[in-house]
């Protein structure tokens, strides 16, 4: 079976001053060939009569402050290419005939994890609500968060001048760390045992889980 893999791909949005600047997607191919994405992006869009450069000011003053943005908040979406539509994966990824530029950040026989911690990570970020800021916090400081949360190192080679300039991919947002699945399965084993003598207070905190489960009364 093939090695799995996780890159990060550049979508063209413009350029500023000269400078070409990017969007961040993620892409996930595992070993079966099954592709997964997970992008991020602003939940609104400012009011048509507000000038550009008031909104980038807006904006920034909001990411600063964690008040309202003109931009809205921070979004993500990911999941399997499937549930994309058609025009969008192209958008963020081109096409076969014409490729958006990637370069690979993962690669082993098993990523699945990673992948995981990822999109834990995104849904995190979605649920704070953070206020959207094309400069400052966006959804390149997104793809960095969820990469270094998942232990893969971000593209550092992404500041203005470089071959692909993603604005704000060095805000890592702050994000708390992700309980690992083992401490997770104990604290639930903790959770059920707790129950188990509430609903069995007779019975010896000495009591293993399982011997606890089998002196419960049977409907």
């Amino acid at each position: 079976m093939s090695n799995e893999t996780i890159h990060v791909v550049y979508e063209y949005l413009g350029s500023f001053a000269g400078l070409d600047y990017y969007h961040e997607t993620l892409l996930y191919t595992n070993a079966n060939g099954q592709q997964f994405l997970a992008t991020a992006g602003p939940t609104g869009s400012p009011p048509p009569e507000n000038s550009n450069s008031y909104n980038v000011s807006q904006a920034a003053s909001a990411a600063a402050n964690s008040t309202s943005s003109v931009y809205g908040s921070l979004d993500t979406k990911t999941g399997a290419i499937s549930t994309f539509e058609d025009q969008w994966v192209k958008q963020l990824l081109g096409t076969p005939q014409n490729p958006n530029p990637s370069e690979v950040v993962a690669t082993g026989a098993d990523l699945s994890q990673q992948w995981n911690n990822i999109v834990q990570t995104e849904q995190q970020i979605a649920n704070r609500g953070l206020p959207y800021s094309p400069v400052t916090q966006n959804s390149n400081s997104v793809a960095s968060a969820a990469l270094a949360a998942a232990g893969i190192a971000p593209p550092t080679d992404n500041g203005p001048g470089s071959d692909h300039w993603t604005p704000a991919a060095d805000n890592l947002l702050d994000v708390p760390p992700l309980t690992p699945q083992w401490a997770q399965d104990y604290q639930d084993f903790l959770n059920q045992e707790q129950i188990c003598r509430i609903v069995d207070p007779v019975v010896s905190t000495s009591y293993t889980s399982s011997q606890i489960w089998g002196r419960l009364p049977r409907a």
